[in-house]
């Protein structure tokens, strides 16, 4: 029977939701930026993918795009007193992006189409930040922004003007092991293993458009769309043992980062041709106008905090009455709770016109997120707001001919997130941050170079 036993149990929940996803935050392409994200009934490029896969069968022609693109944070925090621990701010983050769709050929033609998308951050493949409950972070701009997306999606045109599509959202999670026993005494370890691996995960994305249906000079159609919850788990229990002492220290680190919520959308979209209206309009292509609404499930969120429990017993450990005092933190001394997060609904619009025979675009769009973060009067900080995005872009088709059959595509997009100042008053007089204020701007643009085929 050992003398001593020790057990440390250490638990990490980390990654708040949609909030970490660039895809969700952003768009994906930038035509997607452009227009608002407003694409689950007409999705543009190859945004598909992530806002609603059955609109793959409406690209024509097939189309590989890659990007760059950067989030430029101006916010502020301001306090009514020096708090004990200074916000963590947003930071300047770029990622690569990478697109495209294949429609079918032969019998397939106009009737299926697959697409991929993937972004890869600059800096890091994936970040996991856990900020301490007391310190004020940012819940949707923060660092664990910074994480790999990828969706993989087909379509297939069921009739005329139904089309199915279904597609996943790739993740990784993180599991391992290590063990080592201590010699303490001659100072020395005598075992020492450590095993370690990533496994794939993947959560469904489904959607329908229906359309387009009209007359000449104006068609209208309509989208559903459905994307299941993501997290990238990461569990590693770690197990030391003192020989001599009859000691044993067991470490369990589980993480979830980088959740992304279950998302319902519902679309709409309408083209009017204004030549088939007015002739003399036959300078201006068709203007596409649409508008979505999004019921996003924050409810689900883990707490985006630390969770640390240490537990102590064993025989040496009782007798000297030590026992309850490492059993830390006390029931009535948690700092770690629910983030009692609330279920959304994000209203979003965009509009492209054509010009120029249809070989240059312009677009614009604007999304309103409430925020699911309560109000923080308690002993925690997460940082958040109500946002206004505005959004506007510039698209050219330049023919490649007589070299190449295909155009070459110039895709720029910016946003402007614009956060309504938002104050916490705190319960208590003596709290260690105080009262604060957020408020202040984010900035996202991306330049995108593809081949239409």
């Amino acid at each position: 029977m050992r003398g001593l036993v020790v057990a440390l149990a250490v638990g990490v929940v980390a990654g708040p939701a949609a909030a970490t996803s660039q895809y969700e935050t952003y768009g994906t392409a930038p035509a997607d930026q452009a227009e608002g994200g407003a694409g689950t009934a007409s999705p543009s490029s190859y945004s598909a993918v992530h806002h609603n896969p059955a609109g793959l069968t409406l690209v024509e022609r097939p189309l590989f795009m890659v990007g760059t693109r950067v989030q430029i944070p101006r916010v502020e925090v301001t306090f009514d007193r020096t708090p004990e621990l200074e916000a963590q701010l947003p930071d300047v983050v770029g990622a690569t992006t990478i697109g495209l769709v294949v429609p079918g050929y032969g019998l397939l033609k106009d009737r299926a189409a697959v697409g991929a998308g993937v972004l890869l951050p600059t800096r890091v493949l994936t970040r996991l930040s856990n900020p301490d409950p007391l310190r004020p972070a940012f819940f949707q701009y923060g660092d664990n922004i910074e994480h790999y997306e990828a969706n993989l999606a087909g379509a297939v045109r069921a009739f005329d003007i139904v089309h199915l599509g279904a597609g996943v959202r790739f993740a990784a999670g993180q599991s391992g092991v290590l063990f080592a026993d201590v010699d303490p005494l001659r100072g020395r370890i005598t075992r020492q293993e450590f095993d370690a691996w990533q496994y794939s995960l993947v959560a469904p994305n489904v959607g329908a458009v229906v359309g387009p249906v009209g007359i000449d000079g104006l068609t209208v159609q309509v989208g559903a769309a459905a994307r299941e919850e993501l997290t990238q788990p990461v569990q590693v229990p770690v197990s030391i043992n003192f020989d001599e002492l009859d000691a044993d220290v067991f470490a369990a680190v589980v993480a979830q980062s980088n959740f992304m919520p279950r998302t319902l959308s519902l679309g709409i979209a309408a083209t009017i041709t204004p030549a088939a209206f007015y002739p003399p309009l036959s300078v201006v292509g068709p203007l596409e106008l649409k508008a979505s609404v999004h019921q996003q499930y924050y409810s689900r969120t883990p707490t985006p905090f630390a969770s640390l429990r240490v537990n102590g017993g064993g025989p040496g450990i009782e007798a000297l009455g030590l026992g309850a005092l490492l059993d830390v933190p006390r029931d009535d001394a948690e700092r770690v709770g629910p983030p009692g997060f609330v279920d959304t609904v994000q209203w979003r619009a965009g509009a492209k016109l054509g010009f120029l025979d249809e070989l240059a675009a312009v677009r614009v769009g604007y999304s309103y997120r409430p925020s699911p973060v309560p109000d923080q009067e308690g002993a925690t900080n997460i940082i958040d707001a109500n946002v206004h995005a505005l959004s506007a872009g510039l698209v050219a088709y330049l023919p490649l001919s007589p070299l190449f059959d295909g155009d070459l595509i110039i895709d720029m997009a910016w946003q402007t997130h614009i956060l309504a100042p938002r104050r916490t008053e705190k319960v208590r007089a003596d709290d260690p941050i105080g009262p604060w204020t957020v408020s202040g701007m984010v900035h996202c643009g991306e330049l995108a170079l593809g081949y239409r085929f």
